[in-house]
């Protein structure tokens, strides 16, 4: 029959005769030291189903009972404890070696696993050979891009690793990345979900995808798919393309997922990336999309139905901002006046609003584009895009009417001269037209044409 002592008497008899000397001047301390150590390990070691050294029971008790000690039964019972504990020692250098050879071969596999991509089309955005930091919204395809720009690489040159593996920690990562870099010569590494705990091996070009955005290397944004790109998806080139983008947004995956699961797998996506601040937040500007609207009207909303504070709902809405869920757009001439928002992905506000105010989506879908051509931009009072680099002004309008849109330039003829536009574009879904107008050239041209205009 064994001994049970209960877990916190383990610990407290453990502690308090265990580290003492061992050599104590009578045998009965020593002997209580080998049945309480007995105890802790069969606890501790238990979870890994190990053996460890039996001290027999009766031996402890029959030495108790004894009013003379020996110098074998001491000696006994010094060995037990003795080989008790080093058996101990023992068995978790036995796991820290199982550990870390388990760590080497799982970097050796991860080294000699080839790269594969499925249904990968070409972006407009390529990687060279500088170190990095790609950055972009869930699900815009930074991890195609880089692992497209490591398969034009020599395969024993570069180590791909995503960090949100479970199978190991960034402990672990910081005890042998660095030597197995060095022993396979490995140029080029690229870690994804990368996370500031992880210490970086010197290599000559390093690639990271990191969950936040790090200091000390460029930044390579990764924008979901603008028209030309989202059209390498499509298997013919019509009339439908423009509606299947309104539909699926530039959001790669989009084309795998079954319709009906769309939505809500975008929203599991963006609840894994996002806090729930961020989330609630994005929710609201996926409401109100193209229509200007404050942190302060934000804060006051959400406030109506959970507990917020305004810091936290301003942190929040700056990481969304810079994150590039959505972006501001400021009115001319007025930098203090309330900003449109605009989302980063028109797909998002399909999944997180029931609103299907079709105007505003097609105006979102304009601003992408134009912010894609990286052109400056401003809103004014009555007009969607004034880019004053180009003397030009852009309408979304997708089912506008040359009547219609002349009478609106009438209301605007003091803007089209103090400003000496040159250009006014109206995008449609359609109609395509040209309009006589005394101050400036003015067309109506079907979005698809446009896009792929310029």
């Amino acid at each position: 029959m064994q001994s049970k002592l209960p877990v916190e008497d383990c610990f407290h008899r453990y502690y308090h005769y265990f580290h003492p000397p061992l050599l104590q001047p009578t045998i009965v301390t020593l002997v209580t030291k080998a049945a309480v150590i007995r105890e802790y390990f069969s606890f501790i070691m238990s979870p890994f189903k190990l053996t460890y050294y039996n001290c027999n029971v009766s031996f402890i008790k029959e030495l108790l009972l004894k009013e003379t000690i020996g110098v074998s039964e001491y000696y006994n019972a010094l060995v037990c404890v003795l080989e008790s504990y080093l058996h101990f020692i023992a068995t978790i250098v036995s796991i820290s070696i199982k550990i870390e050879n388990s760590m080497e071969i799982l970097l050796e596999e991860l080294f000699l696993r080839d790269i594969h991509l499925e249904r990968y089309h070409d972006r407009k955005l390529h990687l060279d050979n500088q170190s990095c930091q790609i950055l972009g919204i869930t699900q815009s395809g930074k991890t195609k891009l880089v692992k497209n720009y490591l398969s034009g690489l020599k395969k024993s040159t570069y180590l791909y690793i995503d960090c949100s593996d479970e199978r190991f920690s960034a402990k672990d990562l910081n005890s042998h990345l660095r030597s197995f870099c060095y022993a396979k010569k490995i140029e080029t590494l690229a870690l994804d979900n990368y996370t500031p705990d992880i210490d970086i091996p010197n290599v000559t070009q390093l690639i990271l995808i990191p969950q936040k955005e790090v200091e000390f290397l460029k930044t390579v944004w990764v924008m979901p798919l603008d028209y030309e790109e989202f059209l390498a998806y499509e298997h013919k080139f019509d009339s439908t393309a423009l509606n299947h983008y309104l539909q699926l947004g530039g959001l790669p995956i989009m084309h795998r997922i079954p319709q009906e699961e769309r939505v809500l797998f975008m929203q599991q996506k963006l609840r894994l990336a996002l806090s729930e601040t961020e989330f609630d937040i994005l929710k609201l500007i996926a409401r109100f999309n193209a229509m200007q609207l404050s942190p302060y009207t934000i804060y006051e909303r959400l406030k109506q139905v959970r507990k917020i504070s305004k810091d936290k709902t301003y942190t929040a809405y700056k990481s969304l901002l810079k994150k590039r869920y959505f972006f501001e757009l400021p009115k001319y001439n007025h930098p203090k006046a309330i900003k449109r928002l605009y989302l980063g992905d028109i797909f998002l506000k399909n999944a997180l609003s029931l609103d299907k105010h079709f105007a505003r989506l097609f105006e979102n879908l304009l601003f992408l584009e134009l912010f894609k051509r990286e052109e400056t931009l401003y809103y004014a009072e009555g007009i969607d895009f004034y880019l004053p680099n180009k003397q030009e002004v852009v309408f979304a309008k997708p089912f506008a009417e040359e009547r219609v849109l002349f009478k609106k330039l009438e209301s605007l003829e003091a803007f089209l001269i103090s400003n000496n536009i040159q250009k006014v574009t109206a995008v449609t879904m359609s109609k395509e037209a040209t309009i006589s107008h005394p101050f400036s050239k003015v067309e109506m041209i079907p979005f698809d044409i446009w896009a792929l205009r310029e």
